[in-house]
């Protein structure tokens, strides 16, 4: 009878325990989403009302948006199971090797169930908030010439030209940058912009990494309210390409425009096809998935450091890679028509700070390293057969 007892009491510890380790969980997760969801609210409600205003739909084209991240997760996900596959028969390798030599590791199969919950749980609010993000800021993107008319290009193209030595930026590289196969060759890297910046939301999206994650997460969305939503309609701009459309002057940007369609005749271009693209739905006022015209700052540019950032926490030298993918995303903006230089050099600055900003805010909060969220630790190896 006392044995009954003691083993009812002892299941009720562990019933509580376990109870107890739930709701600290559900309130980790809260705590870990709590700035993301502030941002999202704030912005989503202050869109909604000015898209209400200007009498367009807020949420045209959120169906396409869930639609374009579930099919790359599924893509990301078979990828992710491969490595898995690899990682398991490893670690099969592994568990012999440990029992060969006598060097066997506990492991603590709680952590690691819990670990997989906060990721399983974590990835399905990015991908249920993160579409919906994005269908507001394209939807405002669309209406900034309503809220302010491209007025800047003259300003931003004559600070270009003074910075750079009186010499418009493009001119500059074009004799580095200006054959064919090169300009072929960043008109598909620039294009791959949108599928790495998918691949980056699903990868932090899934991470076990959770600050890096929250770090993430929060910079974009902070920093694409910024750059992408005030500071391009405070500075409404449409870019070189359009430059003559919004200005009347045909002759700072005829020599690189007349290249880029020489290109584009023989071989296309991806930049030809969606700036003309763009500038048809602007004209007709059709809202797209990709639709809006802003130049200054270059959202493209600034999010492509922000890859270089992240990588760099993961892997030195995966920073470094994309580093050079962001170097390329700024000379390709300019080479291809789509930015001012002062573009990508604000939007990277802004970029930089923002993440900063947001590093020393998750301080101030209390988290200051990984372990903070949830420790995950191992015993050490013992050399004794277990």
């Amino acid at each position: 009878m006392a044995n009954l007892r003691n083993l009812k009491d002892r299941y009720m510890r562990l019933s509580y325990l376990k109870l107890k380790i739930d709701i600290n969980l559900f309130r980790n997760i809260l705590h870990e989403h709590l700035p993301y969801f502030i941002v999202l609210a704030i912005y989503i409600g202050i869109g909604v009302m000015i898209l209400k205003y200007y009498d367009r739909d807020e949420f045209a084209n959120l169906h396409s948006r869930y639609l374009l991240i579930y099919t790359r997760t599924v893509l990301f996900l078979i990828g992710y199971l491969f490595i898995l596959a690899v990682h398991w028969f490893a670690t099969v390798l592994a568990k012999i090797i440990e029992n060969r030599t006598g060097c066997v590791r506990r492991r603590n199969k709680e952590i690691k169930r819990v670990s997989w919950f906060i990721q399983a749980l974590g990835f399905i609010i990015i991908l249920a908030t993160i579409p919906l993000f994005l269908t507001i800021f394209t939807n405002l993107k669309q209406v900034i010439p309503n809220m302010n008319e491209f007025s800047w290009d003259q300003s931003f193209m004559m600070i270009d030209f003074i910075i750079h030595g009186e010499n418009h930026p493009w001119e500059l590289i074009q004799p580095f940058v200006g054959y064919p196969s090169i300009t072929n060759a960043i008109d598909v890297i620039y294009a791959t912009w949108f599928f790495i910046l998918y691949f980056f939301i699903i990868w932090m999206g899934f991470s076990r990494r959770r600050r890096l994650r929250a770090q993430f997460f929060l910079s974009i969305t902070i920093s694409w309210v910024i750059i992408g939503t005030i500071l391009a309609t405070l500075f409404s701009s449409a870019g070189p390409c359009y430059y003559q459309n919004v200005t009347g002057d045909g002759d700072s940007y005829r020599n690189l425009m007349d290249y880029l369609v020489k290109i584009h005749e023989k071989k296309y271009l991806f930049a030809i096809i969606f700036q003309n693209a763009l500038w048809e739905s602007y004209k007709i006022n059709y809202v797209g998935v990709f639709s809006g015209i802003s130049a200054m700052p270059s959202i493209h540019v600034a999010t492509s450091v922000i890859f270089s950032l992240v990588a760099w926490k993961v892997r030195p030298v995966l920073g470094i890679t994309f580093f050079v993918y962001a170097l390329i995303i700024q000379v390709g903006s300019v080479h291809l028509g789509w930015h001012y230089a002062v573009d990508g050099y604000l939007g990277a600055i802004l970029m930089v700070l923002v993440w900063k900003a947001v590093d020393r805010f998750l301080m101030m909060i209390g988290w200051r390293n990984e372990e903070d969220f949830f420790p995950v630790k191992e015993h050490n190896c013992n050399m004794d057969r277990l």
